[in-house]
């Protein structure tokens, strides 16, 4: 690769030469349009986004403009700075989902004046500080159910008065859930909670005091549970 070409190449990936810098795309002259949409129906992968297409044909036509290069080069110089990007794009997003899976939250927080989704999206959004968007990725839900979630948990809390209002405990004397375990749709939220408490060995008495609910609550949540794991294994059994 030229000295020209890596300097191109750098300039580009530091946003040196940004969209915002020049006229619309499509604003080109009709020769160069049908030149940059000739070269972007010749690309082997699927057809692009329409982001990425616009994006193509802005260097298509600064390249064209500024630098002698041809269509094959200027194909080449675009797939490599893509893939880069798509690479760290991606490999951040597996950071991202690494570090939510790694998360816990106590226990006590579901034993609040607010409903589970409510409680957790709370503790979520005010403790670890997670965007909307973060919390929907870790939950695997849409982000506007967890802003719902939220906002009549706000609201809840706001038309109480203070001293009756129960905030969620993040004691490290309350057993810990793994975030991860919400990902799983199966389940509710309480279920998954119920559950995993009597997982650790936790007799229903203790699960209850610890979500203050009465035993015979957990005990039906529990036997929910146990009806959608049968359910489970008779949809995966398979026969000969």
């Amino acid at each position: 690769m030229s000295l020209l070409e890596k300097e191109v190449l750098e300039a580009l990936k530091k946003g040196v030469i940004a969209p915002s810098q020049y006229p619309h795309p499509f604003s080109l002259g009709s020769r160069q349009e049908s030149q940059a949409s000739a070269s972007v129906s010749s690309l082997s992968s699927p057809r692009l986004s329409p982001v990425t297409e616009e994006l193509f044909v802005l260097f298509f036509r600064l390249m064209k403009e500024h630098h002698d290069f041809s269509d094959e080069k200027l194909l080449e110089l675009f797939h490599q700075i893509t893939q880069e990007k798509f690479s760290a794009l991606e490999q951040l997003s597996h950071g991202m989902n690494a570090s939510y899976s790694l998360l816990s939250v106590p226990a006590s927080i579901f034993g609040t004046h607010l409903s589970p989704s409510e409680a957790l999206c709370t503790f979520l959004k005010e403790e670890h500080k997670l965007s909307f968007h973060e919390i929907a990725e870790a939950l695997h839900r849409d982000d506007r159910s967890i802003w719902t979630s939220h906002h009549r948990a706000t609201q809840k809390s706001s038309s109480l008065p203070p001293s009756s209002v129960s905030h969620a405990s993040s004691s490290t004397s309350s057993p810990r859930i793994p975030l991860a375990l919400f990902k799983d749709r199966t389940f509710s939220i309480l279920e998954h909670v119920v559950a995993h408490l009597k997982s650790q060995r936790m007799k229903n008495k203790e699960i209850a005091h610890v979500l203050h609910k009465s035993p015979a609550v957990v005990a039906t949540v529990l036997l929910r549970v146990k009806k959608k794991q049968k359910q489970e294994q008779k949809q995966g059994t398979t026969y000969d």
